[in-house]
């Protein structure tokens, strides 16, 4: 039923007119809010995680809510929503991977450019560690470091990051 839940809320912000589009971002918000809670209750805490932390579901339901904040432009429920998302998740795991990089991403909208820059590397690295070169996991966390540095100001980072990627590309 989650994934139902689910797949209606991110269908229903597709092909509306602006006033819809308000109403279904509203639908979605409150769906996504839903799902997270069913998702903690059903599941009663950690299933797939270690620990006595949320389910990977729940964690996932977090990150999808703070999806839709950030496309609201409601930055500050965005981060409050994903960084909920990074602290109920395992250290060391992908779930906190994927929480930790959206959670870069919010930020440097907000324009908290070395905090995003600390999560973002942090991310990258893991990674690297894990996935490997040229997964398109690490591609898309050295875009998320190319975005960060070009957002920042800093021209000759993200060239870095773009000379680095291009290299990961080729293998």
């Amino acid at each position: 039923p989650v994934l139902a839940v689910l797949a209606i809320a991110l269908g229903s912000g597709a092909g509306h007119q602006a006033v819809e589009h308000s109403w279904s971002h509203r639908v979605t918000e409150r769906l996504l809010q839903v799902a997270v809670a069913l998702t903690s209750e059903r599941e009663g805490g950690a299933l797939d995680l270690p620990g006595d932390g949320l389910s990977a579901g729940a964690i996932t339901m977090m990150n999808f809510l703070g999806i839709v904040h950030l496309n609201q432009g409601k930055l500050e429920v965005a981060e409050q929503e994903i960084r909920s998302a990074v602290d109920a998740a395992p250290p060391q795991s992908r779930i906190r991977d994927v929480s930790s990089g959206l959670l870069g991403g919010c930020l440097v909208r907000r324009e908290r450019y070395e905090e995003a820059e600390e999560l973002l590397g942090r991310v990258y690295r893991s990674n690297v560690q894990w996935l490997g070169l040229p997964d398109s996991n690490t591609i898309g966390s050295m875009n998320s470091l190319i975005g960060l540095y070009e957002a920042w100001g800093r021209p000759e980072e993200a060239e870095l990051w773009r000379q680095r990627k291009i290299a990961a590309e080729k293998g």
